[in-house]
């Protein structure tokens, strides 16, 4: 039996990396190249689901089945235990990371819990379904399943973790006023670095809830419960914030994941339940 060259393996996940890049990068060129103008609102949004198409591409070009791909996706059997770490975590992180700030002389808001209990369903039903939670069908859909064929699950996760990471630049001009955006001073890199290394350190955690569970729905939930927890329930009100504040509590928020990341990879001798992988 003739064996396939090393190279030949990854000639699948090379092609959906370009293909996320090409098309997400694309969308968000035009935000950045027409702000504050109706297309530039649908070009945003269409960015996200990037990953998405170009798994599908892939999958159709290396002879799979898009359906049987697609359909594999939305597997929901798995332990209670799960589907609250996917609905709850996120919101301890983001509870965690505002009682620590506010321990450490921040300003904090508890007194709207109930306004934004309120605000948080329609919150994470929005982030799931177009504003990340999306995303999760071509990177834990697709990429970490093709990566952990030929890798380790923390070689997999590290390589998932940082192209991820990177994949979000240009969003800093989408999001930040145009091309004027990417012109970082010294000041600006160290918060854009601490941003992607919290965007990379993230995706222990999904690679470990997909390894435990084999669903990519419960990695759908989790990366909407992380945005909207942040948008929810981090109790420090952005009108009081200073830019040391809001680095410092970006710097807070990042040492609690990467402890949390430390402590995952500990119990798990650096599985991150590979083992029980469905």
């Amino acid at each position: 039996m003739k064996r396939e060259p090393p190279a030949s393996r990854f000639k699948p996940i090379v092609t959906f990396f370009c293909l996320a890049y090409a098309l997400s990068w694309a969308f968000w060129g035009l935000v950045i190249a027409l702000p504050e103008t109706g297309l530039a609102g649908l070009a945003y949004y269409a960015g996200g689901f990037g990953p998405l198409v170009a798994a599908l591409i892939t999958v159709t070009l290396f002879g799979r089945s898009p359906w049987s791909w697609f359909k594999s996706l939305w597997r929901w059997r798995a332990a209670a235990r799960f589907w609250l770490f996917a609905l709850l975590f996120p919101i301890a992180m983001a509870v965690g990371a505002s009682l620590i700030f506010g321990l450490t002389g921040g300003e904090t808001a508890w007194g709207d819990l109930a306004a934004r209990l309120a605000l948080w369903p329609a919150t994470f039903a929005a982030v799931t379904l177009v504003g990340g939670g999306n995303e999760e069908l071509g990177w834990r859909g697709f990429a970490l399943p093709e990566l952990q064929a030929n890798l380790s699950p923390m070689g997999a996760t590290m390589i998932l973790g940082v192209l991820w990471a990177l994949w979000h630049i240009p969003l800093i001009g989408a999001t930040g006023g145009g091309w004027s955006a990417f012109l970082l001073t010294r000041a600006d890199m160290i918060p854009f670095a601490v941003t992607l290394v919290s965007i990379s350190a993230h995706a222990f955690w999904y690679t470990w809830l997909y390894n435990r569970t084999g669903s990519v729905l419960l990695c759908v939930l989790l990366h909407g419960g992380y945005n909207a927890a942040n948008h929810a329930f981090v109790f420090v009100p952005l009108e009081t914030q200073t830019a040391p504040e809001e680095f410092r509590l970006l710097v807070i928020m990042t040492a609690l994941l990467l402890a949390s990341v430390v402590a995952l990879i500990a119990a798990t001798k650096g599985r991150l339940g590979f083992e029980h992988a469905k």
